[in-house]
């Protein structure tokens, strides 16, 4: 038997995987409203109000840049899997989605190619990100020209017409030499009651539990436990990371212990976004010094958070390629002709 599945293992091709995330397509390209009128019987916003920060980032040249650099260098990196871990709009407004994040996936998608994969952010279902951006609020902000009325509940509603077109989680999804499933980690935020009004995210009973008290989730990693056996490869993409990413020590998702115990040692890759170490672009745990360091628990041989959010728009953004067979991942950087490499091994 043991030598069947070693002859199983030769015929299997690991997977390489393109990653990218938090890119925050906006049509409202400024730093502040300008709106800094005080609260009025006739101009009433829940809090003293000193004007909206937006994005300030060059949407059309990173959405340009991005999509030019994939394109071209898609025999470079060896794989048609592009997976974008959420956030590709800033608000979820309609216009971000079908102006820019629409038209960046269907640009990959055909004719250039890429089999591309998205996961929900926080900043696709809300405006702003937050889930304390009322819908009251929503209107205020829609009166000011800043975006749209639309409910947080339609902006995910648009998120499922321009980019996915489904919206069942956990997603199983085959890929050449294995399986990737994607999980929507506002999904809870949206659906159950919540204290969390910033950006938290939470996966919740829906996806991790079925209304039998099965768990969803566990039963995709188990079903694919033979699969791995025999050479082949299970992922798991989201938007929130499940590791400490605040001062405090607490996660940004707020179940992260429930997936963790689900997904370690069962799994060969994890994919997110979202938040990266000060200064970081692309990264993997690499230092017992970093505060955002995986546990030493932790056994997933491969992981990658991206988050080109506050990336400056010199043209350099970082793409990032997973090599599921070395186990290695490789930053590209778009601000030359040749791609510039670099290898690191996050969990070694």
């Amino acid at each position: 038997m043991r030598s069947n599945d070693i002859s199983l293992r030769t015929f299997v091709s690991a997977p390489r995987i393109v990653h990218i995330s938090d890119t925050h397509f906006s049509t409202h390209n400024y730093i502040n409203s300008g709106d800094t009128r005080p609260n009025t019987a006739d101009h009433q916003l829940p809090w003293p109000f000193d004007g909206y920060r937006l994005q300030s980032q060059d949407t059309p040249k990173r959405f340009n840049v991005l999509a030019s650099f994939l394109l071209q260098n898609k025999p470079i990196f060896g794989t048609d899997i592009l997976v974008i871990t959420g956030d590709l709009t800033d608000s979820g407004d309609r216009d971000d989605y079908t102006d820019y994040a629409q038209p960046f996936v269907e640009r990959l998608g055909t004719p250039g190619g890429y089999q591309v994969y998205c996961n929900p952010g926080n900043h696709d279902y809300c405006k702003m990100g937050t889930i304390i951006i009322s819908d009251a609020m929503n209107a205020e902000l829609g009166t000011l020209g800043i975006g749209n009325s639309d409910s947080n509940q339609q902006r995910r509603q648009s998120f499922i017409d321009c980019i996915t077109h489904y919206n069942d989680y956990p997603h199983p999804v085959p890929i050449e030499g294995g399986q990737l499933i994607l999980l929507d980690s506002m999904q809870a935020e949206l659906d159950e009651a919540t204290d969390d009004l910033t950006d938290e995210g939470k996966l919740g009973d829906a996806q991790l539990c079925g209304p039998d008290g099965t768990n969803k989730l566990q039963e995709l990693v188990d079903l694919y436990q033979p699969e791995r056996k025999k050479g082949k490869k299970l992922i798991v993409s989201l938007h929130h990371s499940p590791f400490k990413t605040m001062d405090d020590g607490s996660t940004d998702l707020r179940d992260a212990d429930q997936l963790m115990k689900i997904i370690n040692g069962k799994v060969d890759c994890l994919l997110y976004g979202h938040t990266t170490p000060s200064d970081a672009i692309a990264y993997g745990p690499l230092s017992d010094d970093d505060p955002y360091i995986v546990p030493a628990e932790t056994q997933i041989p491969l992981i990658s958070c991206v988050n080109l959010q506050n990336v400056t728009d010199d043209g350099t953004y970082p793409v990032v390629v997973l090599d599921l067979g070395s186990g290695q991942r490789k930053v590209f950087f778009t601000g030359g002709e040749t791609p510039v490499p670099s290898w690191a091994n996050p969990t070694g």
